[in-house]
Formats: C-alpha cells, structure tokens, sequence
C-alpha cells in the first residue's frame, strides 16, 4: 500500500510537465492566418509535443495527437505544411495524424523526396506498411 502515494505523485508529476521546454528552438511549426482558429488550434498541439521531446512522460504527445486527429480532415492541408519541420519529431507526429485522418497521399508525395536517412526512417514509421510497397 506504501506504493500508492508514489504512483499518485509520480502520475501527477508527469502531467505537470506538459510545459517542459524540450525541442529545437524557433519559430511554431505552422504560420497562420490572423483568426484561422483550425491552424492555430494545430500549431498548439504541435507545440505541446515539441516541448515534450525529450521528457520522460508521453501524456502530452498523446494529447497532442489526438488533438491533431480530432480536428478531423480539414486540417490535412496544415498538417502537410508541418512536415518539414525543424524537429523531426513534429514533422513525424504529424504525418502520423494525415495518416490517421485517412489520407496517405501527402505522406508519401513528401517522403518520394527524402534522400537522407534520418527522414526515411520518419516515413517508415509514420505510412503503414501497405503504403511502402
């Protein structure tokens, strides 16, 4: 029973760190337009994530993720924009959302181009396996 109080500290810990600064620094993943509240709701989860990068608790990438996700297919578009990002862990989550939204195509247009291996390995694991043959 002495372990519980721990667990509780040690969840509550990991979900206080969902402003650890993490990442390269720069500029948001995305540029939007004044009052686009769908970009500027995904460039907060992409940022979210990005200050996860390196952190010991996934809570905040996981909320990031389904954040990019439930903002459904209308934010496909942006979420293309984002895959040249400076943090390969950004440019990857969101090509794992484009996939999840259903739509493949601008994941593997974008990865036809990528010569260096740091990028292929991202599109290995961002476009499932039927997509790579």
């Amino acid at each position: 029973m002495r372990s519980a109080p721990l667990l509780l500290v040690l969840a509550t810990s990991c979900v206080s760190q969902v402003h650890a600064v993490g990442g390269t620094p720069g500029g948001p993943a995305l540029e939007c337009a004044p009052g686009d509240g769908l970009c500027t709701k995904l460039v907060d989860a992409l940022e979210v994530h990005r200050r996860n990068i390196g952190g010991w608790c996934g809570t905040p990438s996981i909320a990031a993720y389904m954040l990019l996700v439930d903002a459904g297919p209308d934010a496909i578009p942006y979420l293309a924009r984002a895959f040249d990002d400076r943090d390969t862990e950004v440019a990857e989550l969101a090509m794992r959302a484009t996939v999840e939204l259903g739509d493949v195509g601008p994941v593997v247009q974008w990865c036809r181009g990528v010569h260096d291996l740091v990028r292929i390995d991202m599109c290995r694991r961002a476009l499932p396996r039927t997509a790579l043959l």
